[in-house]
């Protein structure tokens, strides 16, 4: 045995960089010898989201669409600067990301995909974090919950017409659209202009400014009009969107003040 009590860094290249005992120095028998299996991952997760009961921004259970399908993630090992690469990969604020645990039970519950997560905090994906192979998971009653501070949804009207257009906002550091259904109105149509700063004294939702294409990120919207924000609204999850095509995107108007309009 040459090596004992061996503990390194994701910033370390060879074990000999690592802490260890001296050179021969140990207290183990045969049976402790090291063995190890290297894998590669060919396939990524593709999105990621926040999954919340109570709609709060930046807050929920995190989830990965990967393998055709929603998974969580196992919470032993996953901590502050796991955090923090799931806040860049989501598109929120990543100062003082928090992480914490939540019961993976219910009828909210889901299949956990991936465990022991280990990221430097600067990498821009999880994908890019060391982790068990997808699928192989030990437990899946504790799953992370994280926080991304000052989450500020972002959100823009395309159209070449200032004031109004089609509705699309960030997330995941992708551009989506917003399906309309049928419980998006004037009340939501307000928030929209909020969030876009744009100058109204009327608001509403119109059937110009095309579709849309890629992903719809949310869908089955019901605000007061007092939010600031779409995902401070009920709200189906993220990427959820059953029933819904481009065709019926939401676009809306921002009307009055001191718009163009």
């Amino acid at each position: 045995m040459w090596l004992d009590d061996v503990q390194c860094t994701l910033l370390n290249t060879d074990l000999k960089d690592c802490k260890h005992r001296p050179w021969g120095t140990h207290n183990c028998g045969a049976s402790d010898a090291v063995g190890v299996e290297c894998f590669s991952f060919p396939e990524e997760a593709t999105a990621a989201r926040l999954f919340s009961t109570t709609n709060t921004p930046g807050e929920g259970v995190l989830e990965l669409y990967y393998g055709g399908r929603w998974g969580r993630v196992y919470y032993s090992g996953f901590g502050v600067e796991e955090a923090t690469v799931a806040c860049r990969m989501l598109g929120y604020n990543i100062i003082a990301a928090t992480v914490g645990s939540s019961s993976n039970t219910g009828s909210e519950s889901r299949s956990v995909i991936v465990e022991k997560v280990h990221c430097l905090g600067t990498e821009l994906s999880l994908n890019e974090c060391l982790h068990y192979p997808w699928g192989s998971v030990t437990s899946s009653s504790t799953v992370v919950r994280i926080q991304c501070p000052n989450a500020n949804l972002q959100i823009r009207l395309n159209s070449t017409t200032t004031g109004c257009g089609r509705v699309e906002i960030l997330h995941n550091n992708v551009w989506g659209t917003v399906c309309r259904g049928s419980s998006f109105s004037s009340q939501e149509a307000q928030v929209v202009c909020k969030m876009a700063n744009r100058p109204w004294t009327t608001a509403y939702v119109t059937t110009s400014y095309g579709q849309g294409e890629g992903l719809i990120w949310l869908s089955n919207v019901n605000c007061l009009g007092t939010e600031t924000s779409l995902d401070e609204c009920s709200h189906s999850s993220w990427g959820t969107a059953p029933g819904c095509s481009h065709s019926s995107d939401v676009r809306v108007v921002c009307r009055g003040g001191n718009s163009l309009m």
